[in-house]
């Protein structure tokens, strides 16, 4: 997975993903924007911690294999 290497290899990386299960997976932090405001700042555990996704991004959040996934 090239952006895994990217990362591994101590690169820094800078995407805009609209997939939020690939965000958390590949990520460190992440900005979150809503109708171009920027209403999160902060690691993967942080967002993971609230509800902010589900509220701006209208999606469902469920576990699966100790993995964190949301469904549009």
């Amino acid at each position: 997975d090239k952006l895994a290497g990217l990362k591994s290899d101590g690169k820094t990386v800078i995407t805009v993903m609209h997939n939020i299960s690939d965000a958390v997976r590949y990520a460190d932090n992440i900005i979150l924007l809503d109708k171009k405001r920027c209403v999160f700042f902060g690691t993967v555990n942080e967002i993971l911690e609230t509800d902010i996704l589900e509220k701006t991004m209208n999606v469902k959040r469920y576990y699966a294999d100790g993995r964190t996934f949301f469904s549009y």
